[in-house]
């Protein structure tokens, strides 16, 4: 069992112990590229290494129509299907967030807001992950339909980058642990731990 006692960071420090982006670009991930169940009711998504940072994770589609009436446009969307999404390490060993409460949507009272995409927000961690100085741990993204969707969608979130290029590589010799709050089932939460340790991620 390792003895080392590691940095400590939570988001009082977090700002100040880790460097600052200076670049934020946002990446999308089809639907298509998804990991997908015999069944299609499980589509999983192994975050890239791309980023020093990255947060602000969500899932958009387009609208289908389904009918106008009394000025009221009958709709659907993807998170209209999704049963539960969660966020976990190294092949769903380890879930870190698990969420649950998906809003749905069925109804506009507006035609012209059909244009716009539905976006499904995942606020897995109150904090950013460190994807890029744990290249050896998987993150995933999984989401577990209540029927086949019938809609594409891709999932978006932030990749933010530092001005130093080599800031993640310093991180991967590094050993640190970054508390933060966890979204839950049933629209519930939990403090837990990320220790980042030589490329690899644990939590307790």
């Amino acid at each position: 069992m390792n003895c080392r006692i590691p940095i400590l960071i939570d988001s009082s420090s977090f700002t100040t112990k880790m460097k600052h982006p200076v670049v934020c670009s946002q990446i999308k991930i089809r639907s298509e590229t998804a990991n997908k169940s015999y069944n299609d009711l499980f589509h999983t998504f192994t975050l890239p290494v791309a980023g020093d940072y990255v947060h602000n994770f969500v899932l958009k589609s387009d609208y289908i129509i389904k009918g106008y009436q009394n000025q009221i446009l009958a709709v659907d969307c993807i998170g209209n299907y999704i049963d539960n999404v969660i966020l976990s390490l190294n092949n769903r060993s380890t879930i870190l967030s698990h969420i649950d409460n998906i809003q749905k949507i069925d109804s506009l009272l507006s035609p012209y807001v059909v244009n716009d995409k539905p976006i499904v927000k995942l606020d897995f961690l109150s904090l950013p992950l460190l994807v890029k100085c744990a290249s050896e741990t998987n993150f995933l993204i999984t989401i577990k339909f209540k029927q086949n969707p019938p809609i594409d969608y891709y999932l978006a979130y932030d990749a933010m980058f530092t001005d130093d290029a080599s800031y993640s590589d310093r991180l991967q010799n590094e050993y640190f642990t970054v508390t933060c709050v966890s979204q839950q089932s049933l629209k519930t939460s939990k403090s837990i731990q990320l220790t980042y340790d030589h490329s690899r991620v644990y939590t307790y």
